[in-house]
C-alpha cells in the first residue's frame, strides 16, 4: 500500500500521542510519557514489515527496527527523572501510604456503572 494511504488518527488536538513534548518555561522539557516499542505491537509491526527501507535496499522497516534494537538495545528501569535526565532518587520506592493504597484498591473493586458522574 502507498504510504499516501495511510492515515493515523489522533483523539487529541495536539498530535503526538504520549510521544509529544514541549519546552515550558518554568518546568524545562516535559513530554506526557516516552512508550517503547513492545513485542505485542502485532499491527504496526506488520505494517512496518510491509514498508521498504529508504535508505537499505531490499529491507523493510521491521528489519531496521530490529537491527537497531539488536546493536542499542531500548529499554528502561527508570520511570521517573529530573534535572535533564537524572534519575529521580525515590524512582522505584513504593511511597504511598496505606490509606492511599486502599484508595487505589476500593478505586479498582468499584463497578464502572458506580462510577459514572463521580468527580
Amino acid at each position: 500500500m502507498e504510504g499516501s494511504k495511510i492515515h493515523i488518527l489522533e483523539e487529541l488536538p495536539k498530535a503526538g500521542g504520549s510521544l509529544d513534548g514541549e519546552n515550558m518555561p518554568l518546568k524545562g522539557y516535559v513530554v506526557r510519557g516516552g512508550r517503547e516499542m513492545e513485542n505485542h505491537f502485532e499491527c504496526l509491526w506488520d505494517l512496518f514489515r510491509s514498508i521498504p527501507s529508504l535508505e537499505i535496499d531490499n529491507a523493510s522497516v521491521l528489519d531496521e527496527f530490529y537491527w537497531l534494537n539488536k546493536e542499542d538495545p531500548n529499554y528502561s528501569r527508570c520511570r521517573v527523572i529530573e534535572k535533564q535526565g537524572q534519575r529521580l532518587v525515590t524512582d522505584g520506592d513504593f511511597t504511598l501510604t496505606k490509606t492511599a493504597i486502599k484508595e487505589i484498591l476500593d478505586l479498582c473493586l468499584t463497578n464502572e456503572e458506580d462510577l459514572d458522574d463521580v468527580k
